[in-house]
């Protein structure tokens, strides 16, 4: 039982250990891939959907705006945030399902 406690320390960020191991640009790009892999699983997006619709809505570069207001959150918040980010750039719910 290792292994899910070790995850469950990762998803963590208010752990010590976490704070002194990674310095703040890495704890940043870490939070960010995991927002971004939940925000795929959510959707069930195809690799292609998923990148053309994180490049075309800059949804990397919103999140790296938002760290310090958004990491005390939880994946389905901060995912509804993107989705909100993306509507108010103009996108469409169904290019998140790969439908547009």
């Amino acid at each position: 039982m290792l292994l899910p406690c070790f995850f469950t320390q990762v998803a963590n960020y208010s752990d010590k250990w976490y704070s002194k191991s990674m310095g703040k640009e890495q704890q940043i790009s870490t939070w960010i891939f995991i927002m971004l892999t939940a925000f795929r699983k959510r959707f069930g997006m195809s690799q292609a959907v998923f990148l053309s619709i994180i490049k075309k809505y800059r949804v990397v570069h919103f999140l790296a705006e938002q760290y310090e207001l958004l990491h005390y959150y939880d994946n389905d918040y901060i995912t509804d945030d993107i989705v909100k980010y993306i509507k108010e750039q103009d996108g469409s719910i169904n290019e998140l399902y790969g439908t547009a």
